[in-house]
This record gives structure tokens, sequence and C-alpha cells, in this order.
């Protein structure tokens, strides 16, 4: 029989050691050498920490790196099939050591994390508008000479 993780939240994975700790946002914001706004946001689920601030995250609380960019978003839970990779991309990252390729792991999702953000906050702004068309000169006149100056 196989154990399956739960899923965590980053407010919860915060919210847990808040108490286990009896700290305060603010005394967490100051041992992550963030805001005390983005702690918030964070507890409150109306953000999630960076790359950067999920791994002070893990270092600061002592879990696993893992589990807290898992409950970030920003690695995959290790029951989700990956697709296959290319025989040419396998190939190079056989070239690469264990911490190159983590490297790479975090890189590539935090990439497709900010395309994923991007696209969504171009989905949410409004068309920009079109400047008028410029306006021709005046064709001359049949019949009228143009005058010089």
């Amino acid at each position: 029989m196989t154990e399956t993780r739960r899923a965590v939240s980053i407010p919860v994975i915060l919210r847990e050691f808040l108490d286990r700790e009896r700290m305060t946002q603010g005394q967490l914001a100051v041992r992550l050498q963030v805001n005390p706004s983005q702690v918030s946001n964070w507890l409150s689920g109306k953000a999630n920490p960076s790359l950067e601030n999920a791994l002070a995250i893990a270092r600061v609380t002592g879990l696993p790196a893992r589990q807290v960019l898992e409950a970030a978003g920003y690695a995959a839970p290790d029951d989700v099939q990956a697709p296959p990779i290319p025989p040419w991309l396998a190939d190079l990252l056989a070239q690469l050591n264990d911490r190159e390729l983590e490297i790479v792991g975090l890189t590539a999702r935090g990439l497709l994390r900010l395309r994923e953000e991007r696209a969504q906050a171009e989905a949410q702004q409004p068309p920009a508008p079109q400047p008028p068309p410029a306006a021709e000169p005046a064709a001359p006149q049949p019949g009228r000479p143009r005058r010089r100056q």
C-alpha cells in the first residue's frame, strides 16, 4: 500500500510554524527578510511567495525544500507523471550533476509560472485604445495650380 501525502498550502505551512514557534507575522517577516505585508498575503492565500522566498521559508521552518516548493507551485508532487523528455534534451541533462539538475528544474518551473502569471495579467487588462488614423494630406484640386511660396 502506497502512502499518499496530503497536499499542504503555504498558508498552512506558515500558520503551523507561527503557532509552533509562538512567533508573530512581523517576527517571521524579519527572519525571512521580507515586508510584513508579504507574510500577511501568503497567510491569507492572496499571493504565493517567489521562488527565492519559498526557499527561505523552507530554511526558516526547517521543512524539506521540496515540500515548500510544491506548496508554492514551483514543483509538481512526486506522483505526477511528467511528459517524455526529447532525446536531445535527455543527452544534455545527462551531462549535469545533481545540483545543476535541481537548478534547471527550479528555473524551468519558475519561468513557466512567470509566463502563466503574465498571460493571466494580460488577459485581465482591457485592450489598449487604438490611435486615430493619421490624416492624409489634402489632394490638390484639379484645375487650380499650386502656388509657390
